[in-house]
């Protein structure tokens, strides 16, 4: 079903953000994103002088390159627009993401590095996106990739990030019995023990 209609109203403001997945030649992963917000009047800005209706009033950009196990190797954040002058004074920090794993914890870990005035609100929102993106764009081709490669995985299964993280996907849901039996669990079952090192 879809929304109600809505009631007679306004339009103020729009934020859009848009991720992208690449394979690169070399064997590992580029992940865009992009951030803008903008509104449908202008209004006066001190760094600035205006901010016209639909022009962007934050346009930020990351490219986080990541390898086949999730591990941040590099990033890069450019801020095309902006409503203060010092904001851009903090995209070169975002490098501070380098060495991450997208993971559990992963979130905690970029708020210690970036979060609050240690980094830039809408860039650092925009690394979480980016980061489900990344399992999106990796996770599908991960295990293929690894044994051609001849790369073996060893120890016990890795719980797949998306597993458990909404109602569909839930570990003792019928999705989850259908489609990936192993990790199924049953409402009275005790949990199964597994690697949950590649979940977000």
């Amino acid at each position: 079903m879809a929304l109600s209609p809505p009631v007679e109203r306004e339009f103020l403001h729009q934020r859009k953000i848009e991720c992208q997945g690449f394979k690169r030649k070399d064997g590992l992963w580029d992940i865009e994103g992009r951030l803008t917000d903008q509104k449908s009047y202008g209004f006066d800005n001190s760094f600035r002088t205006r901010i016209e209706a639909g022009e962007n009033i934050h346009d930020m950009h990351i490219r986080m390159t990541v390898d086949i196990d999730f591990l941040i190797i590099e990033v890069e954040a450019w801020s095309a627009a902006t409503p203060y002058a010092p904001c851009g004074d903090i995209v070169a920090d975002y490098q501070q993401l380098a060495g991450l794993r997208i993971g559990a914890g992963f979130t905690r870990k970029v708020a210690e590095r970036v979060g609050g005035n240690k980094g830039c609100t809408h860039h650092t929102e925009l690394v979480g996106r980016m980061a489900t993106v990344a399992i999106q764009t990796i996770g599908p081709l991960r295990r293929k990739e690894k044994a051609a490669r001849g790369i073996v995985e060893t120890g016990p299964p890795r719980l797949p990030a998306h597993l458990n993280q909404c109602h569909a996907l839930k570990l003792d849901g019928p999705v989850v019995k259908d489609q990936y039996g192993l990790f199924y669990q049953a409402p009275d079952q005790t949990p199964k023990q597994v690697d949950e090192a590649s979940s977000a």
